[in-house]
C-alpha cells in the first residue's frame, strides 16, 4: 500500500494536471444565475471515524454567514476522515454547476453530494486542495462527481444530477494526524 503522505505533493500536482482537484482561482465573477444556498443554519451535522472505531473529532461553527469546519484528525484505530453534512430539499432540475468560496487551510478536502440509489444513499465527491489562509473559489461541473459507497468507488453509479441531491457537505481525510479548519463562506448551483 502506497503511503499518501509521502506522494502527497506529486499527487495534487498530478491531480490538479488531470482535472481530478479544482485549481483555486481568486474571483469572485461566479455566473449571475447562481443560486446560492443557505448555509447558515443549525442543519449541519458531524460525522467523524468514530462511527468505525476511530478517534478524530470535529467540530461545526456558525459566524455570520459562514460556517467553520474544524478539528483533529486521528489515525489510531484505523480512523482517518471527518466529515459535515447538511440536508437540501426540493433542489431544482437541470442544474449543472456548483461554485463555492471557502477560506483554506492547505488541506485536500473532499465536496460531498449524497443521493439515493437502489434504496441506498450513497455519496458523490469533489476532491479540491485549500490554500492555507486563502479565500479561493472553485467551481465543478457535477457530472465531474465520483460516485462512493462506504469508501470505495462505484463504477456503475449514474452521473449525479441536481434534481437528486438530498445533503450536501465537506469530508476531509489523511492517513496522518493533522489539524484542520475550513470556513465555507458560499455555495451555489447553477446553469
Amino acid at each position: 500500500m502506497v503511503n499518501i503522505g509521502i506522494i502527497f505533493t506529486s499527487l495534487v500536482i498530478n491531480q490538479v494536471a488531470t482535472g481530478l482537484v479544482s485549481t483555486p482561482h481568486f474571483t469572485n465573477n461566479f455566473s449571475s444565475n447562481m443560486t446560492k444556498i443557505n448555509i447558515s443554519n443549525d442543519k449541519w451535522r458531524i460525522t467523524n471515524d468514530d462511527v468505525m472505531g476511530g478517534l478524530s473529532k470535529g467540530n461545526i461553527q456558525r459566524r455570520a454567514s459562514a460556517i467553520v469546519f474544524s478539528g483533529n484528525l486521528s489515525t489510531k484505530n484505523n480512523g482517518g476522515f471527518s466529515s459535515v453534512f447538511m440536508p437540501l430539499n426540493d433542489v431544482p432540475q437541470n442544474l449543472s454547476t456548483i461554485a463555492m468560496t471557502v477560506i483554506g487551510d492547505g488541506n485536500l478536502y473532499q465536496l460531498r453530494f449524497r443521493r439515493y440509489y437502489q434504496g441506498y444513499l450513497i455519496s458523490y465527491k469533489l476532491p479540491f486542495q485549500s490554500i492555507a489562509n486563502q479565500t479561493t473559489n472553485h467551481q465543478f461541473e457535477l457530472t465531474q462527481a465520483q460516485a462512493t459507497f462506504r469508501g470505495r468507488t462505484l463504477t456503475n453509479a449514474p452521473p449525479l444530477t441536481s434534481e437528486s441531491i438530498v445533503s450536501i457537505g465537506l469530508l476531509i481525510r489523511s492517513e496522518k494526524a493533522t489539524e484542520y479548519s475550513i470556513t465555507l463562506h458560499k455555495i451555489s448551483l447553477g446553469e
